[in-house]
Formats: structure tokens, C-alpha cells, sequence
């Protein structure tokens, strides 16, 4: 006689299995039905609220839940995992925020047109970023070429209210190191300029 010991089901659905018994060349193949089990369904995010930059990018959570699901999420997050059952981790990217102002998502578990869990989703607001490593600068002269470096996340455009200076490049898009060249100077008297 064997004894078939089976563990309870801690599942919404039906699960199956199979085993064997051999004896040399013959065996017997035994197919194993279990119902589903009597317990309540559930879902849960960890965390519940997910907080990401401006920038977006890949994000990744724990889903525990105890049945099969679909996921659904606002048109701003890509779903990588869309479906499955049981824990699982989820991956899914949120999309760059360009705008000015703050949004927030959502990312659901749906189970047979059930909503189980809802994880929501906060996202910055795009913040301009513009700025050099120096804004006074003391030249030679003999005039010379000078490095600035700008940190940006948006495009620009060089100026000058003199011309005896000239840089390169003159407009971009981004962090950049700006070439400054200053002509020598003509005169024994003092000149300033702007760079704009």
C-alpha cells in the first residue's frame, strides 16, 4: 500500500500533478487532481506607494497574492509582467515626465474583473537644470581658450555682448564642455564682456 500525503492547497484554482511508481523496466504513472483551496483571495503590493523622478526608468515590486492576475496600469507605465499567478516580481517602466507639473498612476491587479490591489505611482515634475561650473572668469592679455563646463537638460544657445570673444560650440542640447576663446587684448585698458 502507498500512502499519497498531499499538502493543502493554499490556491483559488484546481492544481494537478504527477508521480510514479517503478519496478525495474515497468512503472505506473498516477495523475493527482487537487480542488481548489478554501481560502479567501488576495493580492498586495509591496510597497503600496512607489515614488519615482522626473527621469522614469525601470522600477521593480513585490506582488504576493495567492491566485492567477492580470495587470493593468495608466498609459504613462509599461508593464513588462502583465500576467501570472502567485508571487512574483514585477518589473515595469515609467516613462519620462516632461511636463512641469507632478502625476500620479496606477498600477491594479485584476483577477476574473476584480480589482485586488491597487498600487499607486507618483511621479516629479521635470525640473530645468542649467548651470555652469564658473560665472566670473579673469583672462590673460594675451587673450586664450578657456574651458566651461555646463550641466543642462535642455537645449540653449551661446550669446555674447562683445566681439572679441567666440566659443564652440555655440548650441546644443545637454551637459557640454564649452570651448571660450578670448582675442588678446588691443589696448592697455580694462574690457569686460558678457557671455549670455
Amino acid at each position: 500500500t502507498v500512502v499519497l500525503t498531499a499538502d493543502a492547497n493554499p490556491f483559488t484554482e484546481a492544481r494537478t500533478a504527477e508521480f510514479y511508481i517503478k519496478s525495474g523496466e515497468l512503472h505506473e504513472q498516477f495523475n493527482v487532481y487537487q480542488a481548489p483551496g478554501d481560502v479567501p483571495i488576495f493580492a498586495d503590493f509591496e510597497p503600496d506607494t512607489l515614488f519615482v523622478s522626473a527621469d522614469g526608468g525601470i522600477q521593480h515590486v513585490q506582488l504576493t497574492s495567492n491566485t492567477n492576475w492580470q495587470l493593468q496600469a495608466s498609459d504613462w507605465i509599461l508593464l513588462l509582467t502583465s500576467s501570472g499567478q502567485g508571487d512574483a516580481n514585477i518589473d515595469f517602466v515609467v516613462d519620462l515626465n516632461s511636463e512641469y507639473e507632478g502625476r500620479v498612476g496606477y498600477v491594479s491587479v485584476i483577477h476574473n474583473g476584480q480589482e485586488l490591489a491597487t498600487m499607486v505611482v507618483v511621479q516629479e515634475a521635470k525640473v530645468d537644470i542649467f548651470e555652469t561650473d564658473i560665472t566670473y572668469l579673469e583672462v590673460r592679455p594675451e587673450g586664450g581658450e578657456y574651458a566651461i563646463q555646463l550641466t543642462a537638460n535642455q537645449s540653449w544657445t551661446v550669446n555674447f555682448d562683445v566681439n572679441w570673444m567666440r566659443c564652440e560650440p555655440m548650441s546644443g542640447y545637454g551637459s557640454k564642455t564649452i570651448i571660450l576663446t578670448v582675442d588678446p587684448m588691443s589696448s592697455a585698458h580694462p574690457r569686460s564682456g558678457h557671455v549670455k
